[in-house]
């Protein structure tokens, strides 16, 4: 009977171990693959050539001069430098969208050493005319494009980040060229201009995350690109990117925000018409900046991923479905990540993963491989799970031996 008890012990013992094992060292993204740049900070993954796959636009200080780089998806997440485009200023941020109304995508970039804005018009394909600079206002940081006014065409919001307190509004004529820039108070220091309907009135808010002030301001549109009185919520220490998603599912959109000054990312969930409550933290790692928001594992609610600039990693957090998250698994990037962005590059149906890190100048492409594949090598913390876990086995195998010997005694 003991070796029988020995022998079930053990197999349970394996059996538990190769559980935890499979568990914790699961992967939902697989290792990363790099490809070179040099120069920029940030990114942009949309379908510049429109052939029905996820492209990469970036700039580039390298090749003799500014440049940006369209790196095509070959439609199964390989990619390509095959064109670089000639832009006149040193760029760091990227965006693009159709401006002129004509449905292929134009490219806009904020400037930031010299407080201007470049536009590119698609005049077909991937082919630009020479860049029109426009003044829009000093050190212009991440910014965003959307018909707030609905006029039918795209508009610009770009933050100041540095030196004035303020986003910059660019008005498009409609024909891809801009009204002089109007700026729209804010904190200190934004750092970015994101956009959301958080009041659920059909039109799209202004929000800016101010790491100088450790506020989110938010600027209601009431309609025509009109703003109500700005309102602001504290997030601290040094909040330099703010989402909107839904992440609790009850139809309205909640906040996210790296906290780049700190080590945590901070969730605000919406109470009701736009109304939010105190922010809740997440641990992550050191200076977290860029939050990508989607479903990851599939499961029916929004995940998020952040890049760790100092920790040269980014953090996975799960959402249990009710706007709470689980903590973090990390995966390593390369040196200082700094702009992360999801989509499904590989037309597989999951959400991918694609880091701009600044420190070594490369682009790390994750692919998510729902569900989780298991055989990594776990980490420190996971091997301490489960050496705890094989102790508690042994322990009762000790005990239950113990306990035949007093019983024969």
């Amino acid at each position: 009977m003991c070796n029988h008890r020995k022998v079930t012990l053990g197999v349970g013992l394996l059996i538990l171990l190769f559980a935890l094992y499979s568990t914790v060292g699961a992967q939902l993204f697989a290792p990363p693959v790099k490809y070179s740049t040099t120069g920029g900070s940030r990114l942009d993954l949309v379908d510049l050539d429109q052939d029905g796959d996820l492209d990469i636009l970036t700039a580039t200080l390298d090749f003799g001069g500014p440049w940006i780089l369209f790196f095509k998806n070959d439609g199964s997440g390989n990619f390509s430098v095959v064109d670089t485009i000639p832009n006149s200023k040193i760029n760091f941020y990227p965006l693009a969208a159709d401006l002129d109304g004509d449905t292929d995508l134009d490219i806009a970039l904020s400037n930031f050493p010299d407080g201007s804005l470049s536009i590119l018009v698609n005049t077909g394909g991937t082919n630009f005319a020479p860049a029109v600079e426009y003044n829009c206002g000093p050190t212009p940081r991440d910014f965003v494009a959307a018909d707030l006014d609905q006029d039918g065409d795209q508009d610009l919001y770009i933050p100041n980040g540095e030196s004035e307190s303020s986003v910059s509004f660019m008005e498009n004529n409609g024909d891809g060229t801009f009204q002089p820039r109007v700026a729209i108070p804010t904190g200190n220091q934004p750092f970015q201009a994101s956009l959301g309907d958080i009041d659920n009135d059909g039109d799209l808010d202004l929000l800016a995350a101010c790491r100088g002030s450790n506020e989110v301001w938010i600027h209601r549109n009431q309609g025509g690109g009109v703003f109500a009185a700005p309102e602001k919520y504290s997030v601290t220490p040094g909040p330099a990117a703010v989402k909107t998603t839904d992440l609790d599912s009850d139809g309205d959109e909640d906040l996210v925000v790296g906290v780049f000054d700190g080590s945590s990312l901070a969730v605000l969930i919406n109470t009701g018409g736009g109304i939010f409550g105190p922010a809740v933290y997440y641990a992550t790692n050191s200076r977290p900046q860029e939050p990508a928001i989607a479903d990851f594992d599939l499961d029916g609610d929004r995940d998020i991923a952040i890049d760790n600039f100092d920790d040269n990693n980014f953090s996975y957090l799960e959402n249990l479905g009710n706007g709470t998250f689980l903590p973090k698994v990390d995966y390593f990037t390369g040196t200082s990540p700094s702009h992360t962005a999801a989509g499904d590059i590989d037309n597989d149906g999951d959400p991918d993963l694609v880091v701009f890190n600044w420190g070594e100048q490369t682009i790390s492409v994750f692919f998510n491989q729902t569900p989780p594949q298991a055989g990594a090598i776990p980490t420190l913390s996971e091997w301490g799970l489960i050496i705890f876990a094989a102790f508690l086995l042994l322990a009762l195998l000790w005990r239950i031996k113990k306990s035949k010997r007093i019983a024969t005694a």
